[in-house]
């Protein structure tokens, strides 16, 4: 028994049966005489309802999810070459591929008995959307051991990806020296601002996107919602003129069979006072 094969059994089954599949997991690797494995099991955590589904995607999606993830190195390469159109497309690409995985992990969740809620499914988004942009999240995300949703923080793809050396701190400065900012000519400030400025553009574009993705998809199930209540409609006020003609037919067969019964004790007293008077006229002779 290996830790990735019972990872692999925790995290792709239901949270509701994971505490005891741990317990049973950790219990055999002791009657074994493993214990630093059963201590390893111990130690995998019970994942959220969101995290499970993003966890599904990693095991029964991992084509797709290696796709969007992918697109982080894309995003911030052309962040760097300030590249307004391949930002525009590679922001599309990356919305419609966070959007099918969601539907995706949806349709796993339900396959598995469980159908996510909103918020669920609001957590799965930002969780991707995360994963994209933090090196960190992704590899967490790929390995399918994700235990909480994780969230984006908005600082763009190009100061995520960005080489090591260029996040690095800048040395302090000699004593005596201005500092560096200080020695930055007025090109690269213009420069350094035009950056900020285009990464707080980009910051407000995704939560744009991936809020209009959100409201799109929710836009669809109204409407799918609304066909639905529609036709139900329909086929009600078809059933309530149908409803309507029989009670129509019915009242009319009433007052046929009621103007019937009438005319038959109409008959019915006449013929009792034929019969009266025949028995009068028998009774006289």
């Amino acid at each position: 028994m290996e830790l990735d094969e019972v990872a692999r059994e925790l995290y792709d089954g239901s949270p509701d049966d994971f505490v005891e599949i741990r317990k049973a997991r950790a219990a055999e690797a002791r009657s074994a005489g493993d214990r630093e494995l059963a201590k390893q099991i111990t130690a995998l955590r019970r994942p959220t309802r969101s995290a499970w589904v993003v966890n599904l995607l990693s095991f029964q999606a991992d084509d797709e999810l290696a796709g969007l993830l992918d697109l982080g190195a894309a995003l911030a390469q052309a962040q760097q070459r300030l590249s307004g159109d391949d930002l525009r497309q590679l922001s599309r690409q990356r919305n419609t591929a966070i959007s099918a995985l969601v539907r995706r992990g949806s349709q796993l969740a339900q396959v598995r008995g469980h159908r996510p809620s909103e918020a669920t499914l609001r957590e799965v988004t930002d969780t991707l959307q995360a994963a994209l942009s933090d090196p960190g999240v992704a590899e967490v995300v790929r390995n399918g051991r994700l235990t909480q949703p994780q969230s984006y923080g908005g600082f763009g793809p190009e100061m995520i990806f960005a080489p090591a050396e260029s996040r690095a701190e800048p040395p302090e400065p000699a004593p005596g020296t201005a500092p560096e900012d200080d020695q930055a000519t007025p090109d690269e400030r213009l420069h350094q601002q035009r950056l900020d400025e285009l990464a707080t553009a980009q910051q407000a574009l995704d939560r744009l996107e991936v809020q209009l993705t959100r409201v799109e998809e929710q836009v669809q199930r109204a409407a799918e919602d609304a066909d639905r209540r529609s036709q139900r409609l329909t086929e009600l006020r078809d059933q309530l003129r149908r409803a309507e003609r029989e009670a129509d037919r019915a009242d009319a067969e009433l007052e046929r069979l009621s103007s019937e019964r009438d005319d038959l004790r109409s008959a019915r007293e006449e013929a009792e006072e034929q019969v009266s008077q025949a028995l009068s006229r028998l009774a006289g002779d």
